[in-house]
């Protein structure tokens, strides 16, 4: 849908006017935030992506594979006689990339979502950014398992995150200037020129322009996770028992994470209020300044929108750290019955 939206907005003006009606436009982009809106919550009300294999025996025989069902049956048979448990031990496939799995389709919904947002200019970036993200968390992870730093955050990672996302919100075309904001996203969701409502067509601008500082605050929790996740890619870089089983560590170990959590969302947070504090510093300072409402007011509300962005992104993420445990929780007492 989206790439079907950036072929018709490539067509000439007129082009689009004659054969199409103005709300026809709006039909692709609209689908397409409805597809990822659909996904977003479906993530957060079902957030595992493991599969528990039902090993209950059935009664039909399949007639393609008859041979290998027959055996099946007969050793049940063989094994009820002899009083033994018949369902063995349960078998979950995905336990040990859990919370990883979650934030990789959360990532690539955020991914198409400012995709979607941003245009096709700046469509690459986006997805750079996704990556590099991911890639600066894994050489976090290393960095910090070589040294046995599993449990807490350093803050040169936090400073790196925070720099990664001020790279990326010029990297996507945007300055701390009124002038650059690109308006055309206010109108992506709406047919003509005219806006009925101005909270929709607000809040598609604020993402648009602060994508990176939505994108960078949401997958925070990966300074958590993407460690016991290299346990699991790497056995090597698990020299110890506790770290071989992954990601089921930070389940077992759900009061320490979420204080890890907590700590790490604290440091992120003074990262972003210090800069808001030296903008508020120079644009006092400056007050009497020619360039004052030119270049350290726009800043400052910036920075200001930026810090207010990165507050409730920060905490949906940690919420959906929290969503993935308890959903943990609740599918190891279903297999336990």
């Amino acid at each position: 849908a989206t790439s079907g939206f950036w072929i018709l907005q490539s067509l000439p003006r007129k082009t689009q006017y004659k054969l199409f009606e103005p709300w026809q436009l709006q039909i692709l982009p609209r689908t397409a935030m409805c597809l990822l809106l659909g996904g977003f919550l479906t993530l957060f009300f079902r957030p595992l992506s493991v599969y528990h294999l039902n090993r209950r025996s059935d009664s039909v025989i399949p007639y393609d594979n008859i041979i290998p069902a027959l055996f099946n049956q007969l050793k049940e048979v063989m094994l009820q006689r002899t009083g033994r448990d018949v369902k063995g031990y349960p078998v979950v496939f995905g336990l040990a990339t859990a919370y990883s799995a979650t934030f990789v389709n959360i990532s690539v919904f955020l991914t198409l979502l400012a995709v979607l947002l941003l245009g096709s200019d700046q469509a690459l970036a986006a997805v750079l950014l996704t990556l590099s993200l991911w890639v600066l968390a894994v050489i976090s992870s290393v960095s910090r398992r070589n040294k046995g730093e599993l449990g807490e955050v350093p803050w040169w990672n936090v400073v790196a995150w925070g720099l990664s996302c001020l790279h990326f919100f010029y990297a996507t075309g945007h300055q701390a200037s009124f002038s650059t904001i690109d308006w055309k996203t206010a109108f992506l969701l709406s047919s003509g020129s005219s806006l009925t409502s101005y909270v929709i067509p607000a809040a598609l601008v604020v993402a648009n322009v602060f994508s990176s500082h939505l994108l960078h605050a949401v997958l925070l929790p990966l300074l958590l996770i993407v460690p016991h996740t290299l346990a699991n890619l790497s056995p090597r870089l698990a020299p110890t028992c506790d770290a071989r089983r992954a990601e089921l560590e930070l389940f077992e170990r759900d009061r320490q994470l979420y204080c890890a959590a907590f700590k790490l969302a604290l440091q992120y947070m003074l990262f972003f209020g210090q800069r808001v504090f030296g903008c508020m510093l120079s644009a006092s300072i400056h007050a009497r300044h020619l360039m004052v409402w030119s270049i350290f007011a726009p800043k400052l509300i910036f920075e200001g929108i930026a810090f207010i962005v990165t507050l409730p992104s920060m905490m949906i993420g940690f919420f959906l750290l929290q969503r993935i445990t308890s959903r943990l929780d609740c599918l190891l007492r279903d297999i336990q019955r």
